[in-house]
């Protein structure tokens, strides 16, 4: 089994426990054939790269899985336990509490804990995936999976402070020390308080061993590492697979063949799709736009837009404008101020909220509840409908002449997420029209505008053709269409008019729901990358053609496996440059 490594310099001994001595070949666990059930064994080993275990998205999303999705994984793995045994599933513990300090969040203990409401927990308080968790107590001890673990499993669960040369520390025995452990260890590897352990550095080359067997003579080729995680899971178990262990990909190797990384990354994809495909999303839509945010903004922004989470129109005209200020958009209820979006106000601490939509939309009394997250102002953009709003929306944000203004149907969200990046690299806003009509608000807007062309998202049944016609006496320039025969040829087109190859960066989309890339929508205009839109299990041909064409350094899945499958982001990993 899979050995931790975990080093410490003098002087952080008030940060991170005693050194452990250095860990010993894995080879008694081999086949990672055993670790995994058969229907995930179609992940490719070609996918492997030494480099890129794992993106820092997925692995620090401290926010991965709920308490609730945590057990019904477990239950799914072993159904029945064996007679005599407690598996994951049913085991429990009582905890301790965990003072917060420079690394990890504090951890209130409890009597009688499931396994899974540990996992969940140990998670949310180090900011460290609960998916991951669950892979390292798999590939350490074969936990996850286990009908009938013995308590010496339990007691080594991740291999934190157990040497395979020596016994282990008895102060880190147990299965939620253990997992506590490893956690802040995995966290602090990426921390400030980390100020010595930097002989990975992302970036650049460094020369990472097969095997420290001290009889062979295995070499210690370089391997540049791209994130902060792969860099931290080499800290844990710093060596890579040989081509021998990759080449027998759910077997053995050769006499210099370690398997800790490569099981890691094999029973992750296996279980939970692509380990190098970000994804960004919580157990529902409200927890979902809290972990975009956070994944990409830091605190003391200068505004926070706040926006309906159940409807759309009101979030699309706003996310040019979010993008354009380097802002969030934060999903609410029509009456309420969920617990994650509050947890996310307090550590953005805006200098002004604004709401975006009437108090149909987003209530007077979440309108109040949120002025005490912000030493600035509270206000509200908005307008008797969707399209007096969007009007609203822009003529607060946008001055005459503009270059170009983006026009799209405000009864429908396709084309305007797909548009949102765009608008928001132009510096321009997204107009709401209805299918056959332009409102008296958007006309007047127009007007105002006096854009330099107007580009109409969407075929002519989102946008008729009477309505482009229309469009036409607003501008001294062009009324152009970016269209196709359904909303992800009409995606894919959005894109390839507006971004050219080698992109930093695509975000991934459901386009039959809205929610998530409602707050997706921002980022992707921050990053001037465009929003693609896939269906929850397959990538239309049209968006696979278009993610070809350009060849991303990095792909973002924005929500949960019901939006976007682990299957498919298992597909992604071939559009990767």
């Amino acid at each position: 089994m899979v050995l931790a490594v975990v080093i410490i310099a003098s002087g952080l001994a008030s940060l991170q426990p005693a050194a452990p001595a250095q860990a010993a070949p894995d080879a008694d666990q081999p086949y990672l054939s055993n670790l995994l059930a058969a229907e995930t064994l179609a992940i490719s080993r070609a996918d492997f790269r030494a480099g890129n275990l794992i993106s820092d998205g997925n692995f620090y999303n401290g926010s991965a899985l709920s308490e609730f999705e945590v057990q019904k994984f477990l239950s799914t793995q072993v159904p029945a336990c064996r007679a005599g045994y407690t598996c994951l599933k049913l085991f429990r513990q009582t905890t301790s509490n965990k003072a917060a300090d420079a690394v990890c969040g504090a951890y209130a203990g409890a009597d009688g804990e499931s396994a899974a409401r540990i996992i969940t927990k140990v998670g949310l308080a180090c900011g460290i995936s609960q998916q991951v968790l669950l892979v390292l107590l798999q590939k350490e001890q074969g936990l996850v999976t286990d009908t009938w673990p013995l308590q010496n499993q339990y007691d080594r669960a991740v291999g934190y402070n157990c040497p395979g040369t020596t016994s282990c520390d008895p102060e880190y025995l147990g299965f939620f020390k253990q997992l506590f452990s490893a956690a802040r260890q995995f966290k602090f590897y990426s921390s400030p308080a980390n100020t010595t352990l930097t002989y990975f550095p992302v970036g650049a080359a460094s020369k990472i061993k097969y095997s420290s067997h001290p009889e062979r003579e295995c070499a210690s080729p370089a391997v540049t590492i791209q994130n902060k995680a792969t860099a931290a899971l080499y800290y844990y178990t710093p060596f890579q697979p040989n081509a021998a262990a990759l080449t027998n990909f759910f077997g053995d190797g050769d006499e210099c063949s370690e398997y800790g990384n490569r099981n890691f990354w094999g029973i992750y994809n296996g279980w939970f799709g692509s380990s190098m495909i970000d994804r960004r999303s919580g157990p529902d839509r409200f927890d979902a736009s809290a972990a975009i945010s956070r994944a990409s903004f830091g605190r003391d922004v200068a505004t926070v837009y706040v926006a309906n989470g159940f409807n759309f129109p009101d979030a699309l005209s706003g996310a040019p404008v979010a993008a354009k200020d380097g802002s969030p958009i934060l999903l609410v209820t029509p009456g309420g101020i969920p617990t994650s979006i509050a947890a996310e106000l307090g550590r953005l601490d805006p200098q002004r909220i604004v709401v975006l939509g009437g108090p149909a939309s987003v209530s007077a009394a979440v309108e109040t509840a949120l002025r005490p997250f912000t030493t600035g102002t509270v206000e509200r953009w908005d307008g008797a409908d969707r399209f007096e709003a969007s009007a609203a929306i822009s003529r607060t944000s946008f001055g005459p002449n503009v270059p170009v203004v983006y026009v799209a149907n405000g009864f429908n969200f396709p084309d305007a997420l797909s548009g949102a990046p765009v608008a928001a690299k132009d510096g321009s806003p997204i107009l709401l029209v209805t299918p056959g009509g332009i409102p008296t608000s958007i006309a007047a807007e127009l007007g105002r505008l006096d854009p330099q062309r107007i580009v109409v998202l969407g075929g002519p049944a989102s946008v008729s053709a009477a309505v482009e016609t229309a469009l036409r006496p607003f501008t001294t320039g062009t009324v152009e269409r970016w269209d196709g025969a359904d909303r992800f040829e009409a995606s894919a087109a959005i894109s390839r008019t507006s971004f050219g190859p080698n992109v930093p960066v695509v975000y991934l989309a459901n386009g039959l729901t809205f929610p998530d890339a409602l707050s997706g929508a921002p980022v992707a205009g921050k990053d001037r990358s465009p929003v693609l839109l896939v269906t929850a299990d397959s990538i239309p041909t049209s968006i696979a053609t278009e993610l070809k064409r350009l060849q991303p350094a990095k792909i973002v899945v924005l929500g949960g496996t019901s939006s976007v499958t682990a299957e498919l982001t298992g597909k992604l990993n071939a559009y990767l440059r």
